[in-house]
C-alpha cells in the first residue's frame, strides 16, 4: 500500500475503479478525508486493487473512546458469548470479497489466536 494525493493518482493513470475503502469509527463507515491510500499489487501497479483515504486524528479518538465505552459491556458478557461473536465475525471476513486472500486469512489467524481469550482458563482444553 502506498498513500499518494489524489491528482498524483489521477495523473499516473491508476485504474480508478478498485473498491472504495471505508473506515468502521464508533460502529459507523465512514470515508476518510486525509490523504489518499492506494492498495496496488506490486506486479500491475496500475491495477488498484482499493482507493481511500486515511483517518484523521479525531476518528482515531472517536473510535478508541466508543471501544472504552463498549468494554464494560462486553467484559460483563459470558465467554460463550465473546466466542461466538468472534467466531461470527470470522466467518463475515472470510466470506466476504473485500478481505478475502492474505487479509481475509490474517483476520482467521488473528480471530484464532485469540480464541483463548473468550475461554475462562479453567475452561481451556490446552491446559
Amino acid at each position: 500500500m502506498r498513500q499518494s494525493a489524489g491528482s498524483d493518482a489521477a495523473a499516473g493513470g491508476i485504474d480508478r475503479s478498485a473498491r472504495s475503502l471505508r473506515h468502521l469509527v464508533a460502529g459507523q463507515g465512514r470515508t476518510g478525508d486525509a490523504d489518499e491510500l492506494l492498495d496496488d499489487p506490486p506486479a500491475r501497479p496500475r491495477e488498484s486493487v482499493a482507493v481511500g483515504r486515511l483517518a484523521q486524528e479525531h476518528d482515531l479518538d472517536q473510535d478508541v473512546t466508543a471501544a472504552r465505552d463498549a468494554f464494560p459491556r462486553w467484559a460483563a458478557a459470558p465467554h460463550h458469548g465473546r466466542g461466538r461473536t468472534r467466531d461470527r465475525a470470522a466467518d463475515v471476513l472470510d466470506a466476504n470479497d473485500e478481505v478475502r486472500g492474505a487479509r481475509g486469512r490474517a483476520a482467521r489467524d488473528f480471530f484464532t489466536r485469540t480464541k483463548t481469550l473468550c475461554v475462562r482458563p479453567s475452561q481451556r482444553r490446552d491446559r
